[in-house]
C-alpha cells in the first residue's frame, strides 16, 4: 500500500489566504493507492489543482469516512467524484442523510451508499477495513465518530483522526495487531500546552506519553513506522521545527503531498 496526504491540516486552516508555492495544511485527507480516499473534504480538489497532481483522484472508486465535521466530509466533494465514475461511499448513516439533504436522493444513482458500524470489518476494493470507535463527539449523537485499521497483502495501516487517545474497546483491537505504519494525529504541539482540546484531540504530552507506553510494550510490528497528521496550524511551530521536536521520539509529521509504503 502507498498512502498519499491530501491534506494534514485542521479545522483553522485558513484555505482562502494561500498563495502558490507556500506551505500550507489543508484539511485532513489522504489517498491509498490512488483509489482508496479517506475523509473526502471540501479541500482534496485544491491539493489536486496546486501541487502538480490534477489527476490524483481520477482512480477513487471508495471513500471511507472518519466523522462528519466539515473539515473531513463535504457533500459537494462526493458529488463532484460521483460525475467522473460511480463511487461506493463507505460511513456513518449521518453522512447518507447529509448528502440527502443537500442534493436529493438522486445522487445514489451514482453514489452506492454502505453503512459501516465499529468493530466489524468490511472487503473495501480488495483491503480488509476495520472502523474503530473515536475519542470525539461530532455534536451528532446518531454518529460514532471512527478511525481505522486498513490491511492489504499482509501489510496494516492505522489512520486515526480527531481522537484524543483511544477508546478502552478500541485500543484492545489495536494493540493486538501488527501495525506497520502509525498515522496519529496530532491536532495540538508547543502552542497548546495544557489544552482544552485534550479531551477529544491529542496533544503533544499526549502523544509523548502514549509513544512511551508502545515502545515499552513493544506494541504493533517490528518494522512500524509513525508519522503525524491533523496539526491545527495556529496550535504548531513551523514544518521544520516541528521535524525536529518529532524527531525525538521517532515520528515524522507529514506534510501536504507527502507520500510513502506502509
Amino acid at each position: 500500500m502507498k498512502i498519499l496526504f491530501l491534506g494534514t491540516g485542521a479545522a483553522d486552516t485558513k484555505i482562502e489566504r494561500y498563495q502558490k508555492g507556500e506551505f500550507i495544511r489543508r484539511y485532513s485527507s489522504a489517498l491509498i493507492d490512488g483509489e482508496l480516499l479517506i475523509d473526502p473534504g471540501p479541500h482534496v480538489f485544491h491539493f489536486a489543482e496546486n501541487e502538480g497532481r490534477p489527476n490524483a483522484l481520477d482512480n477513487v472508486k471508495n471513500i471511507i469516512v472518519t466523522h462528519s465535521h466539515r473539515d473531513h466530509f463535504c457533500e459537494e466533494t462526493v458529488y463532484r467524484l460521483s460525475q467522473k465514475r460511480k463511487i461506493t461511499l463507505w460511513a456513518d448513516p449521518v453522512c447518507k442523510d447529509m448528502l440527502a439533504e443537500k442534493y436529493g436522493e438522486s445522487i445514489f444513482e451514482n453514489v452506492a451508499f454502505v453503512e459501516t458500524a465499529v468493530r466489524k470489518s468490511y472487503e473495501i476494493g480488495g483491503y480488509k477495513v476495520l472502523p474503530l470507535r473515536a475519542n470525539h463527539y461530532t455534536g451528532k449523537d446518531a454518529e460514532t465518530a471512527r478511525v481505522y485499521i486498513i490491511e492489504k497483502d499482509g501489510r496494516e495501516l492505522f489512520y486515526g483522526t480527531d481522537t484524543s487517545g483511544y477508546p478502552t474497546e478500541s485500543w484492545n483491537i489495536l494493540r493486538k495487531h501488527p501495525i506497520n505504519l502509525m498515522v496519529m494525529e496530532l491536532t495540538c504541539g508547543k502552542k497548546a500546552y495544557d489544552d482544552f482540546r485534550i479531551f477529544e484531540h491529542t496533544t503533544l504530552e499526549l502523544l509523548e506519553f502514549m509513544m512511551r507506553v508502545i515502545k515499552k510494550y513493544g506494541y504493533f510490528a517490528q518494522d512500524v513506522r509513525y508519522v503525524t497528521t491533523h496539526m491545527a496550524v495556529t496550535l504548531h511551530e513551523p514544518h521544520e521545527e516541528l521535524k525536529e521536536t518529532l524527531g525525538a521520539l521517532g515520528i515524522v509529521p507529514a506534510y501536504d503531498g507527502f507520500e510513502t509504503e506502509v
